[in-house]
């Protein structure tokens, strides 16, 4: 353990206020915080969303809303707010608050106002003075996964497997395989999934793209299109599925976010964007083709690329900071989707999907 612990450590704060697969790549280092302390309280300091996630993980035991804190974007700031969460916060006597949350640049800031004995995270060298009890300086090229196990071995935890989790239940498995069958789906029939949503439209691959991919792989494999998004990407997702002249179900904005997991589990592929679906095919051991933009893949990308095939084009700008890209979109443009659905047929190839890839390449080259 870390000199700077505390002897015994009953209660945990955890500040990570971001969104769906930036908590994914956090469940490597909290399932391994859990072991290293499994009588303690560990609550999440995060979004309203992600109560939906700490139901369902056993490394956590409850979620604290994220009140706002100036320089962080992820909620509206209110001194009022703040500062009334801040002493409830100092009343529970947190022996440790981990950070998680970006550079530490401001986050720091906010963790160390909970008050708790040890407070740890990551700073930016440079940018002032360390400002927690241990500090580590923060690796902007690493892969998340590995940046928050880092943390935590710091502070004397043991890796427990790098992999995601996200438990779906029995209901929610009987719902996605009702929808699917209500499409006309039977067992051992492929299934293609479309996820061309992403919150920063910089990180949007053309949705005229997304439905040539799911023409092509229709072709090459037959089965069924499944196109996924949340309820704002409804005309997105309308305008894939009626352009696909295949069988094909539209569910963006129709499921819970547990069934959304359980349909990715079905799917023999997963063709999406760098977004939240991205992670939650990772998480369900389903083989996704992941188009990256403006962000990193080298942050972001899945470890295992045996199951999962980065698409990035390098451009010289990327990767950006942008929420909207200010000039070509060049970094997505530049990926065609015939490349997209050769990887996708080598992808599964690979992993020696025989009877979901038989006839499939034949069926492309009679095409054209």
């Amino acid at each position: 353990m870390h000199s700077k612990l505390p002897d015994e450590v009953r209660r945990i704060a955890v500040v990570r206020a971001l969104h769906l697969g930036d908590l994914l790549t956090a469940v490597p280092g909290l399932r391994a915080l859990r072991e290293t302390w499994p009588r303690a309280e560990i609550t999440l300091i995060g979004l309203p969303w992600a109560e939906d996630l700490v139901s369902r993980l056993p490394y956590l035991d409850q979620l604290l809303e994220f009140p706002g804190y100036p320089g962080i974007s992820e909620v509206p700031y209110s001194s009022r707010r703040t500062q009334a969460f801040l002493e409830q916060a100092q009343d529970r006597r947190y022996d440790l608050s981990i950070q998680l949350h970006g550079d530490g640049s401001v986050s720091n800031f906010f963790t160390l106002e909970l008050g708790a004995r040890c407070a740890a995270g990551y700073f930016v060298p440079g940018r002032g003075e360390p400002l927690l009890d241990i500090n580590l300086p923060y690796p902007p090229r690493y892969p998340e996964i590995l940046r928050v196990l880092e943390l935590m071995t710091s502070l004397g935890c043991q890796a427990q497997g790098m992999h995601y989790e996200f438990p779906v239940t029995q209901e929610e498995r009987t719902e996605a395989t009702g929808i699917l069958t209500s499409a006309g789906w039977r067992v051992g029939r492929p299934i293609v999934g479309i996820s061309p949503g992403a919150r920063p439209p910089a990180r949007r691959w053309p949705a005229e793209r997304f439905a040539e991919v799911a023409k092509g792989l229709v072709l090459a494999l037959g089965g069924l299109v499944v196109v996924t998004g949340v309820a704002a990407e409804q005309e997105m997702a309308t305008y894939i599925a009626d352009h696909i002249g295949g069988p094909c179900i539209n569910v963006a904005g129709r499921t819970s976010l547990g069934v959304l997991a359980a349909l990715i589990g079905k799917m023999s592929v997963l063709v999406t964007n760098d977004s939240g679906p991205a992670h939650l095919a990772t998480a369900m051991g389903t083989p996704s083709v992941i188009l990256f933009g403006g962000a990193d893949p080298r942050r972001w990308a899945p470890l295992d690329q045996t199951r999962h095939v980065v698409m990035y084009a390098a451009a010289d700008c990327s990767p950006c900071p942008h929420w909207e890209c200010p000039c070509d979109h060049r970094c997505l443009t530049w990926i065609e989707p015939g490349d997209v659905v050769v990887a996708s047929l080598n992808l599964l190839a690979r992993l020696g999907e025989q009877p979901v890839l038989r006839g499939a390449f034949d069926r492309l080259e009679r095409a054209g």
